[in-house]
């Protein structure tokens, strides 16, 4: 049995065959120095050690990805639409911009300084996610519909004619880091505490899906999430709220009298008491402050994670001053102090990262890129709109299948 990783749908562990005993593609021997220390990825015991092998898979699962989309450009020198494929050491970004019913994707060649027009999106998403696989790459987005309700969509290249493709509806809608899967919530009332909770996951690489829960439950859903496993809900019964793990048609309650901010890839979650300071949470151990005082940051968003979920980026106030601040997500058991990266009043606020760790940072149309300490602007490109919503960081364009 060889240790082995599978770059569709990120499972990971000992295989004797070549084949993901999940979704049937080609797995990847995960090569590494004997440490009885290590644990599997899934084992939440080890935090410490979890983090380490997490790190050495992004670091396998890179250099595989480099090789395949280094052979793939070779083979195929252009992408879908016509903007030149090679991206340039600073990647893009993807924008959203526009009015209702008007709002467009623009890609920022970030090199260049130059822009295109990417596909109409109608409404403005709330999220955009990254999806990038052996056999294809794709933008996954959030939207909110008129009557409340979410969407997920995908685009597959980028070109002028693309348009969204729906694969799931719920009332809340949780992405996983690598827009492999997503997962929907709905919540109906039945009466008294009892509601009727239903929750369905897409897997889009493979076009398969499943429903992990359907069932009554006391308390109403009031924030929803998930890691690269599994989905997370928070539900409300008379002002007792819990935070329970959804899979194998069970709720698996986690942490009690929180609800969730916000859930990383590899399962750490950012929590709240009502009215009570912000604290961050990854099993087993307990919920940790955030900040040394009592009250602590008073949070408005999490706006993105770094690409290995040890830093978490949330808009807010601390002592009075408003501004982006970066959060620390390791091992500890003491309240750290929030970090300030920018003061801001602005009313619309986006960011994201890349995968050095840069952060690209938005502020009422205004970019800025912070990179080891360091900040400079990035110029809005001509004949370009300034962004108006979510913006997403990525390498290279989708490879996908063409338009047409």
């Amino acid at each position: 049995m060889t240790a082995k990783v599978c770059l569709r749908c990120d499972w990971s562990g000992a295989a004797s065959g070549d084949e993901c005993p999940r979704c049937g593609t080609t797995l990847f021997a995960a090569t590494r120095e004997p440490d009885p220390a290590s644990e599997p990825i899934e084992d939440r015991v080890g935090v410490e050690v979890r983090r380490s092998w997490r790190s050495r898979l992004l670091v396998i699962a890179a250099a595989v990805a480099a090789v395949a989309a280094f052979a793939f450009v070779q083979l195929r020198p252009t992408v879908a639409t016509g903007v030149a494929s090679v991206a340039g050491r600073d990647g893009y970004l993807l924008v959203p911009a526009g009015g209702p019913g008007e709002a467009r994707m623009w890609i920022w060649d970030l090199a260049s300084g130059t822009a295109v027009p990417g596909p109409v999106l109608g409404a403005m998403p709330d999220e955009l996610v990254e999806s990038v696989t052996l056999q294809d790459t794709w933008i996954g987005l959030t939207t909110s519909t008129t009557t409340g309700a979410r969407t997920a969509a995908v685009l597959r290249h980028l070109g002028p004619t693309d348009r969204p493709v729906v694969v799931a509806r719920g009332d809340q809608v949780a992405w996983s880091a690598s827009a492999g899967y997503v997962s929907t919530a709905t919540s109906r009332p039945l009466g008294g505490c009892r509601n009727e909770l239903v929750v369905r996951t897409w897997f889009v690489t493979i076009d398969q899906r499943e429903r992990p829960f359907s069932g009554p439950v006391c308390g109403a859903l009031v924030a929803f999430g998930r890691d690269r496993l599994l989905p997370y809900v928070a539900l409300d019964d008379a002002g007792r709220l819990r935070i329970a793990q959804v899979g194998n048609d069970l709720l698996s309650t986690r942490l009690r009298g929180r609800t969730i901010l916000s859930v990383s890839n590899d399962g750490d979650l950012i929590v709240q008491r009502p009215g009570g300071p912000l604290e961050l949470w990854y099993r087993p151990t307990s919920p940790i402050r955030v900040g040394a005082s009592r009250a602590g940051p008073v949070p408005d968003d999490v706006l993105t994670w770094s690409p290995d979920a040890s830093e978490a980026y949330v808009l807010g106030s601390d002592h009075g001053l408003h501004g982006v601040y970066r959060l620390i997500v390791d091992p500890h058991s003491r309240p750290q102090e929030p970090e300030l990266v920018a003061a801001t009043n602005a009313v619309t606020v986006a960011a994201t990262t890349a995968g050095d760790g840069t952060l690209y940072l938005a502020t009422d149309g205004v970019v800025r890129r912070w990179h080891d300490g360091s900040v400079a602007d990035v110029p809005v490109p001509s004949g370009a709109p300034a962004p108006e919503g979510p913006i997403l960081w990525i390498s290279t364009l989708p490879y996908s299948a063409s338009e047409g």
